[in-house]
């Protein structure tokens, strides 16, 4: 646990703020449909995929991880637009702040990964690993 901690610290600032800004999205998410929205019978799909998001962009920082973690972001955003819209346009301004932080949460993450730094940063890593498959793979034929 420590060296995913340690590996975190040695992320580029926009990967880190990414990072952070997603892990506040799932857990604010998580948190409203719990307290807002269900009333208290969440499904647990949606906390088993947030969980798995966040894994997968810390653990693997693989290009591919990020696509997929840009993409969930995305569809939360497509889904919580409409209904911030429609709780603002019915009057419930409560339940359109708590949709709307939501998406800006989900976007300020999809912003920070999808500047240059990050981009470069998963494509050295992307290098780093191919490079190391391929020096992996060599020694495999030496035996």
């Amino acid at each position: 646990m420590l060296d995913y901690i340690k590996k975190f610290n040695d992320f580029p600032g926009s990967v880190k703020n990414g990072v952070l800004f997603l892990i506040a999205g799932w857990i604010w998410q998580i948190f409203c449909l719990y307290y807002y929205f269900f009333k208290g019978d969440i499904p647990y799909n949606i906390v088993i995929t947030g969980i798995l998001n966040i894994s997968l962009i810390i653990i693997w920082t693989k290009g591919w991880a990020r696509i997929l973690c840009i993409l969930c972001n995305i569809l939360i955003i497509m889904t919580y637009l409409p209904v911030s819209y429609t709780f603002y346009y019915g009057g419930n301004f409560l339940l359109g702040n708590v949709s709307a932080s939501i998406v800006i949460l989900f976007s300020v993450s999809t912003y920070y990964l999808l500047t240059k730094e990050s981009f470069a940063f998963f494509k050295k890593t992307k290098a780093d690993s191919s490079l190391d498959d391929r020096m992996n793979s060599g020694d495999k034929k030496m035996d």
